[in-house]
């Protein structure tokens, strides 16, 4: 059994890596589109939150905690364990929380779209 060898047409390979490239450079487009929108997403969610977050701080009182640590230190100095529980007991974690989720993912998503924006449209 002999097996013949056949000719490659010219410029097979060439045009197998283009097609490759171009088909890295569409999955980074689609992943740039996704990830911008995941950061357009999250900055509307982030100025709500963030809104939120001023109100709560607001009707907690965490301010004046703080304030009564700067502006005292005789008291700060004498009572620094209950006022840090204070401080602490009067922290609105869930507004925290809904500020720091939605940062983190803009965060994220912006540098993994600048990651894929020059993937996608480096010049070849």
């Amino acid at each position: 059994m002999h097996i013949q060898e056949v000719a490659t047409p010219e410029g097979l390979f060439e045009a197998i890596l283009a097609r490759i490239d171009a088909a890295r450079r569409r999955h980074a487009q689609t992943y740039l589109a996704l990830r911008a929108g995941l950061a357009l997403l999250s900055l509307v969610v982030l100025v709500p939150a963030l809104q939120y977050a001023a109100s709560q701080f607001a009707a907690s009182g965490f301010f004046s905690y703080l304030s009564l640590a700067f502006s005292d230190s005789a008291t700060m100095t004498t009572y620094w364990r209950e006022l840090g529980l204070s401080l602490l007991d009067s922290l609105p974690s869930i507004a925290l929380i809904a500020v720091i989720v939605p940062a983190g993912l803009l965060g994220w998503s912006v540098v993994s779209a600048a990651r894929s924006a020059r993937r996608a449209f480096r010049f070849a």
